[in-house]
């Protein structure tokens, strides 16, 4: 009988590979993104650098891979909170508090994405990813603009001051009357 090659296993492959990116976002949370490097993820990972080059053979496609990660958390998160709300103001209630709540609560997921934004703005791949993500901040703003021209005729905005606020440069919506 031959033996047979040594097969992959998928499950585990998947498994090193999220640890790794788990570790590269602490190192990442930790020093930022330039203080980060491919041997303090491995020794974070407590891995091997020949296991991490194969998943991530520069320290870019680790960045990406973790900056992929970030934003799959964030939008997961947003997608369960407004799936646990009926109306559409509890909605935007519920994205608005994940997005905004406080900067302390949001400290380390702001301080690696304005990490991200500020080193990965200069490089297309990465643009193909912050620009979705800065355009879901902008949509839950909208979504915020447009409940305000809503319930400004009731009395709604500024502690029940019925006025129409001025839009922003970021709402492509105008208030009527």
């Amino acid at each position: 009988m031959e033996d047979e090659p040594r097969r992959a296993n998928p499950e585990l492959a998947n498994r090193r590979r999220d640890v790794l990116v788990k570790a590269g976002y602490a190192e990442i949370l930790e020093k930022g993104i330039p203080g980060t490097t491919l041997d303090s993820v491995v020794a974070r990972a407590k891995s091997s650098k020949g296991g991490a080059l194969y998943y991530f053979p520069t320290k870019e496609d680790l960045l990406y891979a973790v900056l992929e990660w970030l934003l799959r958390q964030l939008h997961r998160t947003l997608d369960e909170v407004v799936e646990a709300q009926s109306s559409a103001r509890g909605k935007l209630v519920a994205e608005l508090e994940v997005l905004f709540h406080s900067a302390e609560v949001n400290r380390k997921l702001y301080l690696v994405l304005f990490d991200f934004v500020a080193w990965g703005s200069r490089l297309p791949r990465f643009k193909s990813l912050l620009l979705p993500s800065s355009k879901l901040v902008i949509v839950a703003m909208r979504r915020l603009w447009s409940w305000a021209c809503e319930n400004s005729s009731s009395g709604g905005l500024a502690l029940g001051t019925p006025r129409r606020p001025s839009a922003p440069w970021w709402t492509d919506i105008a208030c009527n009357g």
